[in-house]
Parts: C-alpha cells; structure tokens; sequence
C-alpha cells in the first residue's frame, strides 16, 4: 500500500526542483530518491532502500554511471573512410 510524503517548500524551490528533474531527465520524486540515496551513502548508511514503489526499481546512477554516458553521448563515430590518410 502506498502512502504520500508531503514536503512543504515554497515556489522558488519547487521550480529548483523541477528544473534539476528536467535536468536530469526524471521526475522529480525520482530526483529526491536518488539525492537521498546518495546523501544516505555519504553520511555512511549504506543499507539498500527499499522500491519506493512498484514502478521504480532502477539505483540512482553512480558517478561511473554517469561518466560513461556522458562519454557514450561524446562518442564520436568514424566511418572507415575517415581513417584514411
């Protein structure tokens, strides 16, 4: 069964929030789970969390995650011809 957690903030850090998330290409609850999953490690609580529901079951990315998107995104590709002298 599912439950709501509310946060109180005000517009301005909504729209933050809502721009990270389009930043980031997820929601915005995702962007809060994966911040806090993070935070979590940081401060050393290490504990896996649980499925905040049944239509999220993927781990925030990790930095190397990320790096080899960013690389992946960069990647450049050559045609034999371009190898050419």
């Amino acid at each position: 069964m599912s439950r709501w957690l509310k946060v109180r903030a005000g517009s301005d850090w909504r729209r933050w929030l809502r721009d990270l998330a389009d930043h980031c290409h997820v929601t915005e609850a995702t962007a809060i789970e994966q911040a806090l999953w993070r935070y979590a490690e940081g401060v050393g609580f290490n504990r896996t969390p649980p499925r905040r529901n049944e239509t999220t079951s993927r781990r925030p990315p990790t930095v190397a995650d990320q790096i080899r998107a960013e690389q992946h995104h960069h990647q450049v590709v050559r045609t034999p011809d371009e190898d050419r002298p």
